[in-house]
């Protein structure tokens, strides 16, 4: 049950990422977070002992909670030909587009069509799943033998298997932790939006771009067309959604004439309680999905593409280009904003926003405008609720 000699153990996904502050850590010297820049944030992950990991452009941050120190703990080096065997910061990692850490502090990395780990204590660099050349997947073959499109999400469970989702087969994939070989998880690779209350396998997605799991091992799965998260129940394989977007974002999976075209959901990420966050990378805002009620709200960004809002409700704030999200163990809120550069945090509490990383500035993707940013009015004493009412969705999760 291990991928190079080095057991996997339980994984959480936004509620707690273990990493171990050893080789891994030290690959460059911290500076302050804040006060550094930023070259379009995606992919988000936190773990249990205070780190939040940023995926950007060529390579990989680890952010210190606590002193908001940061550092480079992959790519950002020179070398454009992948080596295994080496340390990931001599390697400037292009075409990254999922990141997934596991109880270790390792770091797995969809890069192309090839899954890239990251050891934690040696801070080598291997590739565990994937060729090169990029093709659809072949039932029951090793994992290195395998051929996937683009790695646009990865998971690991508790037992250490390795979950990717490929948008363009329309599949998640499974390979097991003992004996890597691949299998389809969910998806039959045709488009669609099918197959709710049946085995996952069978269903139909239209563009399943990015996956989670929960503590219980249930796979999350955002199909950014079809503005829908759905889950599998890791004991029976039945796929289900537990919400449809569009009654949040009008037009939702449209393609509009609009500069940033579509809403696509991507990075959902599960908290203590089980409900679902989820990045409108388009609709700039964070959506969340509680898992008890069935109900949806937006808790951060209002609608409206800049940046502003630090200090206030984070409803009220806006991004640009929300890409990802993490969720702390206090229940605080991360949200990486590609083009503004910048990580925010909402409190948990409070629900109040603030820039917690990145220096920016806002470039407008269309016009190149920079804008700087502008503060929130002084917030009052009350927990600020969501922008819209919470909405019940069309079609609910098993109970």
């Amino acid at each position: 049950m291990d991928w190079f000699s080095m057991p996997l153990l339980r994984v959480f996904l936004a509620i707690g990422l273990l990493a171990l502050a050893g080789p891994l850590a030290k690959a460059q010297e911290s500076v302050v977070a804040s006060k550094t820049p930023l070259d379009g944030p995606t992919a988000l992950a936190t773990d249990r002992v205070g780190h939040l990991f940023v995926l950007e452009s060529g390579r990989v941050r680890r952010i210190d909670l606590s002193t908001g120190d940061i550092t480079t703990v992959a790519g950002d080096g020179r070398n454009l030909e992948i080596e295994d065997g080496r340390r990931a910061t001599e390697f400037f990692l292009g075409s990254l587009r999922s990141l997934a850490i596991d109880a270790e502090g390792s770091i797995f990395l969809g890069q192309g069509s090839q899954v890239r780990r990251v050891d934690a204590q040696s801070g080598v660099l291997s590739t565990v799943a994937g060729q090169f050349k990029g093709g659809r997947t072949i039932e029951g073959i090793p994992a290195s033998d395998a051929q996937f499109w683009d790695i646009d999400g990865l998971a690991v469970s508790a037992s250490g298997d390795l979950f990717i989702a490929d948008g363009v087969q329309r599949k998640i994939f499974k390979i097991d932790a003992d004996t890597r070989i691949v299998r389809t998880y969910a998806g039959s690779g045709r488009m669609g939006l099918s197959g709710d209350g049946g085995p996952a396998v069978a269903a139909t997605f239209e563009w399943a771009n990015s996956i989670t799991l929960n503590s219980n091992g249930d796979l999350f799965i955002a199909d950014m067309e079809a503005c829908r998260i759905r889950w599998v129940d890791h004991a029976s394989g039945i796929i289900n959604s537990i919400g449809s977007l569009s009654d949040v974002e009008r037009g939702c999976g449209e393609r509009t004439s609009q500069p940033h075209g579509a809403s696509s959901y991507s990075q959902p990420k599960v908290d203590a309680d089980g409900s679902v966050y989820v990045a409108d990378e388009a609709g700039d805002m964070i959506l969340r999905v509680d898992w008890g009620t069935s109900k949806i709200s937006v808790v951060a960004g209002r609608g409206t593409r800049g940046y502003s809002g630090d200090g206030g409700p984070a409803s009220h704030a806006e991004l640009a280009n929300p890409s990802g999200v993490a969720v702390d163990s206090e229940g605080n809120l991360f949200i990486s904003e590609f083009l503004n550069n910048r990580i925010r945090r909402v409190d948990g509490k409070t629900h109040l926003i603030t820039t917690f990383a990145g220096n920016g500035p806002f470039r407008n993707s269309d016009s190149g405008v920079i804008i700087e940013a502008v503060p929130a009015p002084q917030p009052t004493q009350d927990s600020p609720g969501p922008l819209v009412d919470p909405l019940p969705l069309p079609i609910g999760r098993n109970n």
